[in-house]
């Protein structure tokens, strides 16, 4: 298995220009050389040498016992960054990223990125508190229908404030303090 995975990592997860997936990982499936030399994942656009690839739902990599082959991670959100900031592909991996990925995905990219520095990591790794066994599913129920509400604009945005005051007093409050105390008897 190891020797299968270091293939896509040596292969496909950043491919030199020039490589045999430069473009991709298979002509025909992922990926099309159209008559004026570019590159398209655009099955619709497609060449009719290809006829039976329409209606095809997941590139072949999907398809492999990794799952979408090898991802570098870093390599990936840099590469999504500098697209969402209006930079033009330049390496294989660049163009294919650009050519595959919808550009709500790309600009996602940017907005994780750029809060990177202000998001509070969850350190707790302990079992779950007393208080996280009785109110963890309404609390998390909570969270999850404000967050939504809001999304789809069934709520305003002060709605989170809300919730959080909620939060606190339906255990949320009691469930920090014993995260807190876990987490001083763990140093």
């Amino acid at each position: 298995m190891l020797h299968y995975y270091n293939w896509f990592f040596d292969n496909t997860a950043n491919p030199q220009p020039g490589s045999e997936f430069a473009n991709g990982f298979a002509e025909g499936y992922d990926y099309a050389v159209l008559d004026d030399g570019t590159v398209t994942a655009d099955i619709a656009k497609y060449p009719e040498e290809f006829p039976g690839l329409k209606g095809q739902t997941a590139p072949p990599l999907y398809y492999t016992l990794t799952f979408e082959g090898a991802r570098i991670p870093t390599l990936y959100a840099e590469s999504l960054v500098k697209l969402a900031e209006g930079a033009e592909p330049e390496t294989p991996y660049e163009k294919q990223e650009a050519n595959t990925r919808p550009q709500e995905n790309i600009d996602a990219m940017k907005v994780v990125m750029d809060q990177k520095d202000i998001r509070m990591k969850n350190y707790y790794m302990g079992p779950l508190t007393e208080t996280m066994q009785s109110k963890n599913e309404l609390l998390n129920k909570l969270l999850n229908e404000t967050y939504n509400k809001i999304i789809y604009g069934q709520q305003p945005l002060d709605a989170f404030d809300t919730m959080v005051e909620n939060w606190k007093k339906s255990g949320g409050e009691q469930i920090t303090k014993e995260v807190n105390e876990w987490y001083d008897s763990a140093k």
